[in-house]
């Protein structure tokens, strides 16, 4: 996913499932206390990304292809809610 420009991802949110695109990580090691587990993950770094519908004034409409396609929120747009 990071090595995909961010014109290409978009255009992908409206066609279909990014089930090919994108992976998850699975091996995460979960420290003692989750609040050391929430600081590492705020400390990893993320591409940040210039969204075409966020210039024109509609970036709900990502959150509508997420929902209808079923892909899950990308990194860059659930950080923000923190």
């Amino acid at each position: 996913l990071a090595d995909l420009p961010d014109d290409e991802l978009e255009i992908f949110l409206f066609e279909r499932h990014l089930h090919d695109i994108y992976y998850v990580e699975t091996s995460i090691n979960l420290p003692e206390k989750f609040d050391d587990f929430v600081e590492e993950l705020n400390t990893k770094i993320f591409p940040l990304r210039k969204y075409k519908t966020d210039d024109v004034g509609f970036p709900f409409l990502r959150t509508l292809a997420h929902i209808y396609y079923q892909n899950e929120q990308l990194p860059d747009e659930w950080r923000k809610f923190k």
